[in-house]
């Protein structure tokens, strides 16, 4: 088994033979790379974790452009899952030693929401001295006023595809910190930080907020889950006690209105659906 920056060059290698591979419709040389990856992102949790580690090594770029090779390929849900558990695990109030991973998760919802808009706004706003797409041009190569030499569009804004997940995934995160944190301050513009002194109101009961939330989160899991014809008798008693052993603590805690708690139990529920999976 590799380490380290093995495993980092290793990655690296794969994505570079999948990705002109698949622009130049080369599918057996895409597939063999893809399953490589695949291997890679679901195989092992001891190299997924190998992988999170190194998060010096990601930037904002690097994980939108494998991103974007996931799409509609079997490595599309071991990428989201890598993603938002490399988030999970690197956007908190951190030291400022500790901050590059933080700030790539703050770039990486930067990015996928000026990509959505990236026609309607331009230049620096008048609230904040680093608007969208000027980020997205710094941190992608894009002309910018400091250097006008043009650039192809970058392969991660080339297919547009829906984010929103990973987006929401990002924003749960980033108001689970809470106004005083260095995130809120320091890498989050004034319009998006007003959204977030709003949300940080609207959510304190994210059930009543978020109607559909009542059917899901509930101590026992639902019929839809547990009369699966597919599921075996152990498969399903996996499944109802992990489900109770997490959502039955959760439904507790849910509703307490202090402030962000109902957000950051939501943030979790990835982390959750994650061990499940690697169980």
């Amino acid at each position: 088994m590799c380490h380290g920056e093995q495993l980092q060059d290793l990655y690296t290698l794969y994505v570079d033979i999948a990705t002109p591979a698949q622009l130049f419709g080369m599918i057996k040389l895409e597939d063999w790379a893809i399953d490589k990856l695949h291997f890679m992102l679901k195989g092992s949790s001891e190299t997924v974790k190998e992988l999170i580690s190194l998060a010096e090594k990601w930037s904002a770029s690097t994980l939108l452009e494998l991103r974007t090779l996931s799409r509609n390929t079997k490595l599309e849900r071991p990428v989201l899952s890598f993603i938002q558990r490399l988030i999970s695990l690197n956007l908190h109030d951190a030291t400022r030693s500790d901050f590059l991973g933080s700030y790539t998760s703050v770039d990486i919802f930067n990015i996928i929401k000026a990509s959505d808009y990236q026609s309607t706004q331009v230049g620096v706003s008048a609230s904040n001295s680093v608007s969208f797409i000027d980020r997205l041009q710094s941190l992608m190569g894009y002309p910018t006023s400091n250097n006008s030499a043009p650039f192809p569009n970058p392969l991660i804004l080339s297919e547009p595809g829906d984010d929103s997940v990973l987006l929401g995934y990002i924003f749960l995160n980033v108001l689970s910190l809470g106004h005083r944190s260095r995130i809120w301050s320091g890498r989050i513009n004034r319009k998006d930080k007003a959204i977030l002194y709003a949300a940080q109101v609207q959510f304190v009961d994210a059930l009543t907020e978020f109607q559909t939330l009542k059917k899901w989160v509930v101590p026992d899991p639902p019929r839809e889950i547990t009369s699966l014809s597919t599921l075996c008798p152990e498969c399903k008693d996996i499944i109802i006690n992990s489900w109770k052993s997490f959502f039955g603590e959760f439904c507790q805690k849910m509703g307490s209105g202090l402030p962000l708690k109902d957000v950051s139990l939501l943030s979790q529920i990835a982390d959750f659906h994650r061990k499940s999976e690697e169980e």
